[in-house]
């Protein structure tokens, strides 16, 4: 007669711990949803933000500053480059041999560590494919001429920002053109 009880009684427990389980679990998860939603979404406002502010950089460039750093006027060519477009959205595109993304032009951006290399610091206008900047060297009495330091050697990328300037704004009308293709469907 006792084992009878035990075995008429034997789901009880079982039955117990999965009635008050399964609620336990549930909350459980949805206290893990709620926490990874709003992880990823900080995450996303976070990149959002970061995002924002690399495009405020390139929109408004520091020329106060990079005028100090050249010790001489800014190439006017330069500045309506930055003033012309919206160069933060640029994807990187074809300079002569070298795939280029644009920099923004402020202190920020200012590469102390090529003063032992070059012999003086420098403000990036881009960055090639392998990491390599293209920039113009300061000086009271040195040509606006680009240059690229590549593999220890710094050697002349263009004679003139203007020409510079110019193959980036025919890179830009050759991407914008591509785009505006893609979007009527052209191939």
């Amino acid at each position: 007669m006792p084992m009878e009880f035990l075995y008429e009684y034997r789901w009880v427990p079982i039955l117990a711990a999965i009635f008050i389980l399964v609620p336990y679990l549930v909350i459980l998860l949805k206290r893990a949803i709620v926490w990874v939603v709003k992880r990823l979404s900080g995450a996303a406002e976070r990149e959002h933000r970061a995002s924002e502010a690399l495009r405020m950089r390139y929109r408004s460039p520091d020329w106060d500053f990079y005028k100090e750093h050249l010790c001489r006027d800014v190439p006017p060519s330069l500045i309506n480059l930055y003033s012309d477009f919206d160069i933060g959205l640029w994807p990187m595109m074809k300079l002569k041999d070298r795939e280029v993304g644009l920099c923004p032009i402020d202190r920020k951006s200012l590469s102390s560590g090529t003063t032992e290399l070059l012999g003086h610091e420098v403000v990036p206008l881009a960055f090639d494919d392998c990491g390599q900047a293209i920039y113009l060297k300061p000086g009271i009495n040195t040509a606006d001429i680009v240059y690229v330091y590549d593999a220890e050697v710094e050697e002349i990328l263009f004679q003139t920002v203007d020409a510079y300037v110019e193959a980036l704004r025919m890179n830009s009308a050759n991407l914008s053109f591509k785009r505006d293709a893609e979007k009527r469907g052209a191939p």
